[in-house]
């Protein structure tokens, strides 16, 4: 929530999550992200998306995952699979494991799918 203050004092606006916008898939390539994970990330993030957004009682809109935590390009040498699963381990699922801090096995099916085999 954020404070009545700031909300009169300041103007706010909405932005939801795009992982299928045509420039983000391009940011994607340029970093050197293949199409075949480009096309998994879309699908497996945007179907938590809307796992996400469909929990209004928890949960809703503000809480989707963004296209910021898949900016950073690969290391050095690291493959681009090797990438977006090192970003779902270490950023995407301690995020999730915080969202469903009562349902663990929620969070740990979501890991599942996020890792699974393309």
């Amino acid at each position: 929530m954020v404070d009545y203050a700031l909300r009169r004092r300041f103007a706010f606006v909405s932005l939801m999550p795009n992982l299928a916008s045509p420039r983000f898939d391009e940011h994607l390539e340029k970093i050197g992200v293949g199409a075949n994970v480009r096309s998994m990330l879309r699908a497996r993030v945007g179907e938590l998306n809307d796992e996400i957004v469909g929990d209004t009682i928890n949960l809703g809109p503000g809480f989707a995952i963004g296209h910021s935590f898949f900016c950073a390009a690969p290391s050095g040498g690291e493959r681009d699979i090797d990438w977006y699963h090192r970003v779902v381990r270490s950023e995407l699922v301690p995020l999730l494991q915080e969202y469903w801090f009562d349902a663990p096995e929620k969070a740990d099916s979501w890991k599942a799918r996020l890792l699974a085999a393309a």
